[in-house]
């Protein structure tokens, strides 16, 4: 439970507007591992979630977490037609590279 009460969208408006890519950089980094394809959006997953956890346990700043998804997609040689086995080892690449980057 929270303190906020329930969202009421009922008769209300929502605006919707075209997304900042040079502001928010993890949109521009989300549509290029769609265009990439093969691994890359594995890597750019579990990149993602590697360095939300260091987020969380304090080991790095919230805007840190961008920059380093996008030191591992730059880094990591997409597969394309992969196999399982490929993305899984993508996802492991990718984890433990953000790991490496920050020693």
């Amino acid at each position: 439970a929270n303190d906020f009460g329930k969202l009421e969208l009922i008769g209300k408006s929502l605006t919707f507007e075209e997304p900042d890519h040079e502001s928010f950089k993890s949109i521009r980094l989300s549509y290029k591992a769609l265009d990439t394809g093969g691994t890359m959006p594995a890597v750019l997953n579990a990149s993602n979630e590697a360095a939300v956890n260091l987020f969380l346990n304090r080991k790095i700043r919230f805007l840190d977490i961008q920059d380093l998804v996008e030191q591992c997609m730059k880094g990591h040689k997409t597969i394309q037609n992969a196999t399982l086995n490929d993305i899984l080892n993508a996802e492991t690449w990718a984890k433990e590279a953000v790991h490496k980057l920050l020693n």
